[in-house]
C-alpha cells in the first residue's frame, strides 16, 4: 500500500486520465447518482452526456452495479424519481416569491416618490407587476407539464442506453456479506461508507458497490477501472494539500483523488493500482482539457447546477442557524459550498477607484494608448517579438502573457487575473464584470492596447476551458455590445492569436486550441477587422507551410477525404480511419513519439470535423468532408497513436538505454 500525496499534479492527473479513457481495457464504472443526473441535465448536455458514453456501451466498456440499478429501480417503481428533479422545482419557489413581493410593491412602493421617467402613472406600474407573475406562471406551467412524461421519456432513455451493462452481481449474497463485515470496517473507518453508518436505512449502499468492483477486478480480469460518481466524500477521496497546475503549485482547497486504501485493495484484486474515482463536473475538466468540444453544454450545465445547490445549501444553513453539522453531512455538502463561496468571495473584492493607476514599465505599453473616446484602428507594425514571430504590433510580454503581470488599468488586470485563474466559478463572474465595464465606460476612459489583447486572450482560454459565461460570450458575438471599434479589434485579435499561440509566445501546433475558432473567424469576415487578419497573416507565414489556409477575411472551401476500413472490436462491427487525405496528400500518420498530441481513439463523424479544426486550426464551416466508403456505423475509430500533421515529423526522441557498462 502506498502512502497519500502530498502534492498532485493536475496537468499529468488529466493526461493520465484521458489516455484511460482511450484504452481498450479500461472500464467505466457509473453509480447510481450518475443515473440521476440525466433527469437534470437539459436536453443538451444530456445528449452530450449520451454521446460520450455511447461507444463505451457499444464496445462493453462501461459497467453499472446492480446495486446501484437497484436503487434507481426502487425509486422509480415507488414513484419517487422526481426527487432527482429537485432543481426543477426552483420556478415553484420563484412564483410563491413574486407573488410575495408584488404583495409588498402593490402596499409599500408610491409611484408618485419613484423617479421621473420610470412610471408614467401607477396603471403601467401595476400592468408592469401582473405581467412579470403571468410570465413567470407560464414557465411555471412549462416545467410542471414536464413532470411524469419528462420522467417516462428519461427512463426509457435510459433503458435503451444501459440495460445490458450490468455487472450482474449476486447483491442478496453481498447484502448479507457487508451486513457482517460492514460494522467492523466502518469501526476502523475503512473506506468506502464509514460515513454513512449514522444511517437509519441503507448504511451499507457504497460497500456493497465497492464489493462489486472489487468482484469484477477479481474474477473478470478488469485491471484499469474509472468509477464516475458524484459521490466525493471523505470515505471515498482525499484532498492533497498541494496542487500544481500549470507548472505553479499552490495550496488544494477542493481537488480530489481516490483514498490509497481503496487503491490498495483494488491491487489486492487486480494486480495494478489502475482505480480512480471522477465526477461529472471533473469529467468535463478532463475531457476539455483534451481537446474533446463535445461537452460544453454539459459543462455549463453542472456548473449552473453547483451554483444552484451552492446557495440551496446556504439557504439552508442560515434557515436553521445550526453552529455545527454532522460530520458525514459537512464532508458530502458543506465543505465544498464553503470552498466555493470562498471562490466567490475573490470575485467581491471591491475594485480599484475610477483614477486608480498602476505603474508600468515603458516596455509594457509599446504604441499610444486608447481612449475610449476615439475611434482610430491600429496598424500592424513591426514590435519586439519572442523567438519565431516575425511581426506583430504588441509588446513582447503581451505575445508572450505568461509574464504580463502589469496593467494599465487596474480593473482589466483584476479580471484578467481571475480569468487566468483556471476556475469556473471565479471566471464566470469575472466575464460579467468585463462587460460591464465596457458597456458603460467612464467618460475619458483610457485602456492600453496590450491590456486589451491580453484579456481577449483570456477570454478565449477560458471559454476553452468550458467556463459557461466565456462560451456564451463567444458564441452570442457579445462584442456587438462594446460601441468601440478599438476595444473590439484589440480584443479579437487576442482571441485570434490564443488560438495560435501559447502563453510563451510558440506555436500551439498540432493542437491549436480550436473549440470556439468558428464564431471567431467568421468575425474575421467583417471589415471593421481588416487589421486583425493582417496581423495573424503576418504572425503566422514562418509556419504556413505547416497550416493549410491561414485566417482569412475572404474564406475559402477547405475539401478533405477521409479513407474508412470495415473491421470487428469485440465482436461490434466498426469503421476505422484508415486516411485524412487533403489534396490528395496523406495527413494521418504514426506519431514517432515527437508529438505529444494524437488524435482521440473513439469517434463520431462529427468528431472527424473537430479534429481536423484542433489539427490545422480550420474553421468547421469551411471544410468540406467526404468519406470513403460512406459512414454507416455509429463509431468510428482512430488507431493508437495517430496524429493529423503535415510536413515532415521532429525527429524522435533518444531511448536511454538502462544497461551499465562495466
Amino acid at each position: 500500500m502506498k502512502l497519500p500525496q502530498s502534492v498532485i499534479d493536475r496537468d499529468i492527473y488529466y493526461s493520465e486520465i484521458n489516455k484511460l479513457l482511450n484504452d481498450k481495457d479500461c472500464y467505466i464504472i457509473i453509480d447510481t447518482n450518475i443515473l440521476a443526473s440525466f433527469y437534470r441535465l437539459h436536453e443538451k448536455a444530456r445528449n452530450e452526456l449520451f454521446a460520450w458514453l455511447d461507444p463505451f456501451v457499444k464496445l462493453n466498456r462501461l459497467k453499472t452495479p446492480v446495486w446501484a440499478l437497484n436503487e434507481y429501480t426502487k425509486k422509480f417503481i415507488r414513484g419517487q424519481v422526481s426527487d432527482y428533479l429537485s432543481s426543477k422545482k426552483k420556478l415553484d419557489t420563484i412564483s410563491n416569491d413574486f407573488e410575495e413581493a408584488k404583495k409588498f410593491l402593490s402596499l409599500h412602493i408610491d409611484v408618485s416618490n419613484l423617479p421621473a421617467g420610470i412610471y408614467k402613472d401607477s396603471a403601467e406600474y401595476v400592468d408592469d407587476l401582473k405581467a412579470i407573475a403571468a410570465k413567470v406562471k407560464k414557465l411555471q406551467t412549462l416545467v410542471k407539464s414536464s413532470g411524469t412524461p419528462y420522467i417516462n421519456a428519461i427512463n426509457q432513455q435510459l433503458k435503451t442506453q444501459f440495460d445490458g451493462t450490468s455487472l450482474e452481481s449476486d447483491i442478496f449474497a453481498l447484502s448479507e456479506k457487508v451486513s457482517a463485515s460492514g460494522p467492523t470496517r466502518f469501526l476502523n473507518q475503512l473506506p468506502p461508507g464509514y460515513e454513512d453508518k449514522t444511517k437509519g436505512f441503507n448504511p451499507y449502499g457504497d460497500l456493497i458497490i465497492w464489493e462489486e468492483i472489487i468482484g469484477f477486478a477479481r474474477d473478470k480480469g478488469a485491471e484499469k477501472v474509472i468509477l464516475l460518481t458524484n459521490d466525493m466524500k471523505r470515505d471515498w477521496m482525499y484532498i492533497p494539500q498541494k496542487i500544481v497546475i500549470k507548472g505553479i503549485e499552490r495550496p488544494n482547497q477542493e481537488f480530489k483523488i481516490v483514498d490509497p486504501r481503496l487503491v490498495f485493495q483494488f491491487n489486492l484484486a487486480s494486480g495494478t493500482d489502475n482505480f480512480h474515482i471522477i465526477n461529472l463536473e471533473l469529467l468535463a475538466h478532463i475531457l476539455i482539457d483534451g481537446g474533446n468540444t463535445g461537452v460544453y453544454e454539459l459543462a455549463g450545465a453542472l456548473q449552473i447546477e453547483r451554483l444552484e445547490e451552492h446557495k440551496e445549501a446556504k439557504k439552508k444553513a442560515e434557515e436553521t442557524k445550526s453552529e455545527e453539522v454532522s460530520a458525514s453531512e459537512s464532508d458530502a455538502i458543506i465543505p465544498e459550498e464553503k470552498l466555493l463561496e470562498k471562490q466567490l468571495q475573490v470575485n467581491e473584492a471591491p475594485l480599484p477607484e475610477e483614477d486608480a493607476k498602476i505603474e508600468t514599465p515603458a516596455t509594457v505599453i509599446d504604441e499610444p494608448q486608447i481612449l475610449v473616446t476615439e475611434a482610430e484602428q491600429f496598424q500592424a507594425v513591426d514590435a519586439y517579438q519572442p523567438p519565431g514571430i516575425e511581426s506583430g504590433s504588441y509588446s513582447y510580454y503581451a505575445l508572450a502573457d505568461k509574464e504580463y503581470l502589469e496593467y494599465n488599468d487596474a480593473r482589466i488586470g483584476a479580471i484578467i487575473n481571475k480569468l487566468r485563474s483556471h476556475n469556473w466559478y471565479v471566471q464566470n463572474p469575472a466575464i460579467e464584470e468585463m462587460a460591464e465595464i465596457f458597456s458603460s465606460p467612464q467618460k475619458n476612459s483610457v485602456f492600453s492596447k496590450n491590456d486589451l489583447f491580453v484579456l481577449g486572450r483570456n477570454i478565449y482560454q477560458a471559454a476553452a476551458g468550458g467556463a459557461y459565461t466565456a462560451v456564451q460570450y463567444l458564441e452570442e458575438n457579445s462584442l456587438n455590445s462594446i460601441n468601440n471599434n478599438n476595444i473590439q479589434i484589440h480584443l479579437v485579435a487576442g482571441m485570434v492569436y490564443e488560438i495560435f499561440f501559447n502563453c510563451q509566445g510558440y506555436l500551439r501546433r498540432p493542437d491549436y486550441k480550436s473549440a470556439f475558432i468558428d464564431p471567431v473567424f467568421a468575425l474575421l469576415k467583417n471589415s471593421l477587422y481588416a487589421p486583425v487578419v493582417d496581423f495573424i497573416q503576418k504572425t503566422l507565414q514562418p509556419f504556413k507551410d505547416t497550416l493549410i489556409e491561414l485566417p482569412s477575411a475572404d474564406p475559402k472551401p477547405v475539401g478533405f477525404e477521409v479513407s474508412l476500413l470495415a473491421e470487428k472490436d469485440e465482436n461490434v462491427d466498426i469503421q476505422v480511419v484508415d486516411g485524412i487525405y487533403f489534396n490528395n496528400e496523406q495527413l494521418f500518420i504514426a506519431n514517432n513519439g515527437a508529438v505529444r498530441y494524437v488524435v482521440k481513439q473513439y469517434l463520431h463523424e462529427k468528431d472527424i470535423r473537430e479534429e481536423l479544426k484542433r489539427a490545422f486550426a480550420i474553421p468547421g464551416w469551411q471544410q468540406i468532408i467526404t468519406f470513403n466508403p460512406a459512414v454507416d456505423k455509429q463509431i468510428l475509430v482512430a488507431r493508437p497513436n495517430k496524429i493529423l500533421w503535415r510536413g515532415p515529423l521532429p525527429a524522435a526522441p533518444e531511448v536511454k538505454s538502462t544497461s551499465s557498462d562495466f
